[in-house]
């Protein structure tokens, strides 16, 4: 995940990627957001996620468990 996505951060996502590779280790979805789309996508993110964090993030994130992959989320949740 790059949030922001910004360029500036180009060179540690392209480590990031070489390290992944260089272990064979799948990298199938590198998630970016929050910047412009064109940026993530030169960033060699494979999705772009804009900013639904700022509108739902606390009634999103309400402890640790609210974390896992496997958490279940509702829009008119509390």
């Amino acid at each position: 995940m790059i949030y922001p996505s910004l360029l500036s951060g180009k060179a540690a996502v392209q480590e990031t990627i070489d390290r992944f590779t260089n272990a064979n280790l799948p990298l199938e979805i590198i998630s970016g957001g929050t910047g412009e789309e064109a940026d993530s996508k030169e960033l060699s993110c494979t999705e772009h996620r804009s900013g639904s964090y700022v509108y739902e993030a606390q009634t999103r994130i309400q402890g640790p468990e609210d974390l896992s992959p496997n958490a279940v989320h509702s829009a008119s949740s509390p």
